[in-house]
C-alpha cells in the first residue's frame, strides 16, 4: 500500500500558536468578570431595587465597568502582543525551513527572524485590546439596563431580584435576555419540559420554586459566561495569529527577502470548524498591505472564524462589484436652521408607525410634563438633522416610568466610494427628582464623515436645546477610542472625580506621547509630577475642572485617548451653563 504524506502549510503552525493561548484568554475573562461582579455593592443595589429605583440601581452597577475594563485591558494588551509575536515567529519559523509555501512561492529562508521590537505590533495590540474592551463594556451596559428593567418589570422579591442580576454581570444583552426567559419558563409551566440551551430542565409539577429557579439560571448563566469566553479568546487569538503573520511579511518585504508586490491569498480550513460564512472569501487574492475583497484585512471575518491566510503568486482578486452603484460625492451637512422633527413615521414602544400623538400620549403616561414635550421632539429633530441627507432613517421611542431613550440610524446609507454610510445616534431623557436630564449613549459614523463636524452641530444643537428646555444634569459615558478625549476638551466634568484621579494618575505613569516632530516616549517624570498635581488641583474643593485642563495640555489627547470614565455637564451651575452656552454657539 501506497502512502502520499501531505506538504504542511504555514498558516497551520500559525493557527497552532493560536490555539495555544486560547485558554489564557479564557481565564482572562472570566477573571475580570468575577472581580468586575465583586467591585459592586450589592447592598445598594438591594436598596435601590427595595426603592424601586432604576437609576439608581443601574448607577450602583456601574461600579464594575472600572474594573472590568482595567482587568481586561491589563490581561488582553499582553496576550494579543504575546500571540502576535508566536504568529509572526511561527511564520518565521517555517519560512527559514521551508519558505513562504502555500504551494508556490519560495524556498527556506535562514536569515528572518519576526522582530518583536517593532512599535506597530505593540500598537496593533493596544488598538485591538481596546476595540475589544468597548465592546464587552458596551455589550454589559445594555445587558444591564435590560436586566434591571426586567427585574422591576416582572415583579420579583428584592432578595431575588438581587441574586438574579449577579450572575449576568458579563453576557450580552441577547443572553441575558436567554436567561430571563428561563426564569419566567421555569415559573410558568409547572411539570414542564424547557430548555436552557441544549441542556433539558425539568419543572416540578408543582412548580418551581425561587431557590430552583436561581439555581438552574445561574447554571445556564455560567455556561453562557463560559462560551463567551471561549468565542472571545478564538477570535482574538486567531486575529492576533494572522496579524503576526501578516506583520512578518512586511518586516521580510522591508528587509528585501520578499518582493514588495508579494500577495496574499485566503483560506476556508479544511476541519470540522470551516465556516460556512466565509465560503465565497476562499481563495480571494489581495496584496500584504491591502485588505481582501471582503473588505477585511485578514482573518477573522466574524466570531468563532477558523480562516487562515498565506503568501501566493496566484493573481489578484478583482474587487467585488458594490451592490449599490459608489459615489465620490461626500454629502453635505445641513449648516441652516434645524427643521421640525418628523414624527410621522416613528416607532413607539415597538409599534411602527405610531405618528406624533402616540408619541404625546405616552410622553404623559410615564410623567414628563407638557413643557418637556418641546425638549423631547427637538431631541429626535437633532438627530434627524445631523443625519439629513445620509440615506433612510428610522427613528425609535421607547417609553418607560420617567424615561424616554430615542434613537435615529442610517438603515439605507448613501453610497461613498463603495460603501454604504452607517450611523447611529441614541439619547435617553430621564425626568427625576431633579429635574430633567439628558444621557448620551452613543453617537457613531462612518469614517468618511469624520471631520465635516456632524458631531460639533449635534452637541450645538442639543446645548442649545437643553438650556431653553431647563435641562438640569447631562450625562455621557466617555469611553474608549476617542470619547474619553472628547468629552474632556467639550468641557464635561467627571462624575467620580477620586476615580478620574486615580486613573489617570496610572495612565500618565504608562502612556507614550510623541511631541511634535519627535518619537513615541514615556513622559518624563518631572512632567509626570506637573501633570498629576495639576489634576488633583482641579478635583478638590469646589473645582471640578480636571478633565478639560487635561486635554488642554500638550500630552492631554495620549492621555484621554482610550480612557472611559462617566462626564456630567451640571447645567444649573454658572460654568456649566456657560459652557454650555459656549458650545451652543458653535453652530
Amino acid at each position: 500500500m501506497r502512502y502520499t504524506v501531505r506538504k504542511e502549510l504555514s498558516w497551520e503552525s500559525v493557527q497552532r500558536a493560536a490555539d495555544k493561548d486560547v485558554p489564557k484568554y479564557t481565564r482572562a475573562f472570566i477573571t475580570g468578570v468575577s472581580q468586575s461582579r465583586d467591585a459592586v455593592s450589592w447592598e445598594e443595589v438591594t436598596r435601590a431595587i427595595e426603592a424601586h429605583d432604576e437609576r439608581r440601581a443601574e448607577s450602583a452597577l456601574g461600579y464594575l465597568f472600572p474594573v472590568l475594563t482595567s482587568t481586561l485591558r491589563a490581561s488582553f494588551e499582553k496576550l494579543l502582543f504575546k500571540t502576535l509575536a508566536a504568529g509572526g515567529e511561527a511564520e518565521a519559523k517555517f519560512a527559514r525551513n521551508k519558505g513562504f509555501r502555500t504551494a508556490d512561492v519560495g524556498s527556506p529562508i535562514g536569515a528572518l527572524r519576526f522582530d518583536k521590537t517593532n512599535p506597530l505590533a505593540t500598537e496593533w495590540a493596544k488598538t485591538r485590546s481596546s476595540t475589544l474592551i468597548t465592546n464587552v463594556t458596551n455589550e454589559t451596559r445594555a445587558a444591564i439596563r435590560s436586566i434591571i428593567h426586567q427585574s422591576f418589570a416582572q415583579g420579583t422579591t428584592v432578595a431575588d431580584a438581587a441574586r438574579s442580576i449577579r450572575p449576568l454581570i458579563g453576557l450580552t444583552e441577547r443572553s441575558a435576555d436567554a436567561v430571563a426567559k428561563l426564569r419566567k419558563a421555569m415559573l410558568d409551566n409547572p411539570g414542564a419540559k424547557i430548555w436552557a440551551g441544549k441542556t433539558a430542565i425539568r419543572v416540578p409539577k408543582g412548580g418551581a420554586d425561587f431557590a430552583l429557579i436561581n439555581k438552574r439560571a445561574e447554571q445556564y448563566a455560567n455556561r453562557l459566561i463560559s462560551q463567551r469566553a471561549t468565542m472571545i479568546a478564538r477570535t482574538e487569538t486567531i486575529a492576533a495569529a494572522n496579524e503576526g503573520q501578516r506583520e512578518l511579511w512586511k518586516q521580510a518585504i522591508g528587509k528585501g527577502l520578499l518582493d514588495k508586490e508579494i500577495r496574499r491569498e485566503w483560506f476556508v480550513t479544511p476541519d470540522e470548524r470551516a465556516c460556512e460564512e466565509c465560503v465565497d472569501s476562499n481563495g480571494d487574492v489581495t496584496l500584504v498591505d491591502e485588505p481582501f475583497p471582503n473588505g477585511s484585512w485578514g482573518p477573522p471575518l466574524h466570531p468563532s472564524c477558523r480562516c487562515a491566510q498565506g503568501v501566493t503568486t496566484r493573481p489578484l482578486t478583482n474587487p467585488r462589484t458594490p451592490t449599490v452603484t459608489p459615489t465620490s460625492t461626500l454629502p453635505v451637512l445641513n449648516t441652516g436652521p434645524m427643521a421640525a422633527a418628523d414624527l410621522t413615521n416613528l416607532t413607539v414602544n415597538g409599534v411602527t408607525n405610531a405618528g406624533e400623538q402616540a408619541f404625546i400620549e405616552q410622553a404623559k403616561r410615564v410623567g414628563f410634563y407638557e413643557e418637556n414635550l418641546q425638549v423631547l421632539r427637538e431631541g429626535l429633530a437633532v438627530q434627524q438633522d445631523v443625519f439629513a441627507g445620509l440615506g433612510k432613517l428610522e427613528s425609535d421611542a421607547y417609553f418607560s416610568q420617567g424615561r424616554l431613550r430615542i434613537s435615529t440610524r442610517i438603515v439605507d446609507g448613501v453610497t461613498v466610494d463603495g460603501n454604504a454610510i452607517k450611523g447611529v445616534i441614541i439619547r435617553q431623557f430621564e425626568m427625576g427628582r431633579d429635574g430633567l436630564t439628558v444621557v448620551h449613549h452613543e453617537f457613531a459614523i462612518s469614517d468618511v464623515l469624520h471631520g465635516q463636524g456632524r458631531a460639533r452641530r449635534m452637541m450645538a444643537l442639543s446645548m442649545d436645546s437643553y438650556l431653553r428646555g431647563e435641562v438640569q444634569y447631562v450625562y455621557a459615558g466617555c469611553n474608549i477610542d476617542v470619547g474619553g478625549y472628547a468629552w474632556a476638551k467639550l468641557g464635561f466634568q467627571s462624575r467620580n472625580r477620586a476615580e478620574f484621579f486615580s486613573m489617570m494618575k496610572s495612565r500618565v505613569a504608562t502612556v507614550m506621547y510623541a511631541p511634535e516632530g519627535g518619537p513615541l516616549a514615556p513622559i518624563s517624570l518631572e512632567r509626570q509630577k506637573e501633570l498629576i498635581n495639576g489634576v488633583y488641583q482641579r478635583s478638590v474643593g469646589q473645582l471640578n475642572t480636571a478633565p478639560s485642563w487635561l486635554a488642554s495640555q500638550p500630552e492631554g489627547r495620549a492621555i484621554l485617548l482610550n480612557s472611559e470614565w462617566s462626564g456630567v455637564m451640571d447645567l444649573t451651575s454658572k460654568i456649566g451653563r456657560q459652557t454650555a452656552s459656549e458650545l451652543a454657539g458653535m453652530i
